[in-house]
């Protein structure tokens, strides 16, 4: 199971699948979100060391979390405190996302913004 795409519309986050997600588990599955500073732990099958875990499909209840009809496409709230950019794991599988309008601002503001090493700006 692959994530082939990540959306972010309207503060709602869609995560694509190339599979379908199984209708059981014998195991939780999880789906993992890591802000760029967890870049060590984003590989831990802990559920607790990532930023955001999610369950998904749990062993004893099925589905937990919004799975389309389908299958093929996970969606979450993303009014939480997702980041500009993360990665978001699923299994082996790690995509890395960002969005681009947010990181060209936080681009321009650093400019805009005096350094402590300019001898320009003292």
């Amino acid at each position: 199971m692959k994530i082939i795409g990540i959306k972010n519309i309207d503060d709602t986050l869609v995560i694509s699948l190339d599979t379908k997600l199984p209708d059981t588990v014998s195991e939780d599955l999880y789906l993992y979100i890591d802000t760029l500073d967890n870049y060590t732990k984003r590989n831990s099958d802990n559920s607790e060391e990532h930023s955001y875990s999610v369950l998904l499909i749990s062993a004893e209840e099925g589905d937990v979390t919004n799975i389309s009809e389908d299958r093929y496409h996970i969606t979450l709230d993303a009014t939480s405190p997702f980041a500009s950019a993360f990665t978001v794991s699923i299994e082996d599988s790690t995509v890395f996302y960002y969005d681009r309008e947010e990181l060209y601002y936080k681009q321009i503001d650093l400019l805009c913004t005096s350094c402590s090493t300019c001898l320009d700006d003292q």
